[in-house]
């Protein structure tokens, strides 16, 4: 192959590599490889100023700024299950406490696999659980956020708040779980009940039986009864809190 041919296919494959970037959205290694921009042809790119490398495999357009947004939206791309989710999400609906300090994004991810590296750049921290058996049908309770940009997959605040509730004894200190909980109101119904259906913890199911009878917001054992919601065995279990305590949930 001439030189004339060499420049001519580099020129098309810089073609490509900036009609794929977006604006904002970083780009993968992995991604890049898919239109034909190889390690070799990337690192010439980077030299010559058409991209900027953020971290190991991790690249954007020269003068863009990456905001967390755009740092999700790429996650997003070879994910369909990864979605803004738990405590982080009920703060995108307007739902937190006045004492939350906001120091990380929760996403959750049905899907197998360690969170990259980079991510923990942006704040970013992946819960991987199937806690509800929906299939197709996650669309629905985590659908793009008009009110972000990028339009990003978000907990709709009923599926949020479980996922906030799943994560009490692990990640998530109860005080402020039920602090955050106070401010989910008017909660619709039908969403609630298919979700409570399909939830995989019985742990959840309990727990926010237990906060809505505390609070006295609805008649949730006639609730539970109503969609054939299963609390598991007839014994009292505990789990342990944060702060080392034990909280005791009924059937």
């Amino acid at each position: 192959m001439d030189i004339k041919q060499e420049k001519g296919k580099r020129h098309n494959r810089l073609q490509s590599l900036l009609s794929y970037v977006q604006s904002g959205i970083p780009v993968t290694s992995q991604e890049l490889r898919t239109i034909g921009v190889l390690p070799d042809s990337v690192k010439h790119y980077v030299r010559q100023g058409y991209l900027k490398k953020l971290a190991h495999g991790l690249y954007a357009l020269p003068n863009d700024e990456i905001s967390l947004y755009g740092a999700i939206k790429c996650l997003c791309k070879t994910n369909e299950s990864l979605h803004v989710a738990s405590k982080t999400a009920l703060e995108w609906h307007g739902i937190v406490h006045n004492l939350y300090s906001h120091q990380e994004c929760i996403l959750f991810n049905t899907k197998t696999g360690k969170s990259p590296l980079w991510s923990e750049n942006f704040g970013i921290r992946y819960t991987k659980t199937a806690l509800f058996d929906l299939a197709d049908r996650d669309h629905l309770t985590y659908p793009a956020c008009l009110a972000r940009p990028l339009e990003l997959p978000c907990s709709v605040p009923e599926r949020a708040v479980l996922e906030m509730l799943y994560e009490v004894g692990k990640s998530q200190d109860f005080e402020e779980a039920q602090n955050i909980f106070d401010g989910f109101f008017n909660p619709r119904m039908d969403v609630l009940g298919n979700l409570l259906q399909h939830c995989r913890s019985f742990k959840v199911i309990r727990l926010f039986a237990q906060m809505v009878r505390e609070r006295n917001l609805f008649d949730v054992d006639r609730f539970y009864k109503q969609y054939k919601i299963s609390t598991g065995s007839n014994f009292t279990w505990s789990i342990k809190t944060s702060d080392g305590t034990y909280l005791r949930l009924k059937p």
